[in-house]
């Protein structure tokens, strides 16, 4: 009988030069393509499409922890330089899947939602050039 292994979610994180984001609680991978629409007199009433750009963008949220190892105020200084960054998603786990490229920070967000509850930060990177598979080392 075959075995099937499920990736746990909790393994799942957002890796900026090999550091995991600290205090990370949530993270998300999009891949998105535009494709070319070239529908003509031709084809009829059908639309027709070829591929087109390719697009990618990581999510990620965490608790706000000062000093942390890679925490918002590093967020804030390469989003203010507008420095590119070389980001994976990946796991924790050497050999699971791992997707890496480089990207800058479009969005960084704080919130401390009320009374005793915690401060989180998230934050959005968009890819700036091509996003590799591999596997975790």
């Amino acid at each position: 009988m075959a075995t099937t292994t499920v990736m746990n979610s909790s393994k799942m994180g957002v890796y900026v030069g090999g550091t995991l984001v600290g205090e990370i609680d949530d993270a998300s991978l999009s891949i998105t393509e535009s494709l070319r629409d070239i529908s003509n007199k031709t084809t009829g009433r059908w639309t027709f499409r070829l591929e087109g750009q390719l697009d990618w963008q990581v999510t990620a949220g965490a608790m706000y922890i000062p000093n942390d190892a890679w925490g918002m105020p590093d967020a804030f200084t390469a989003l203010n330089g507008g420095t590119e960054l070389t980001i994976a998603y990946q796991s924790s786990e050497a050999g699971d899947d791992s997707y890496d490229g480089p990207a800058r920070i479009s969005s960084l967000n704080n919130n401390s939602p009320g009374h005793n509850q915690n401060v989180v930060w998230d934050l959005t990177f968009d890819g700036a050039g091509a996003l590799t598979e591999g596997a975790t080392t």
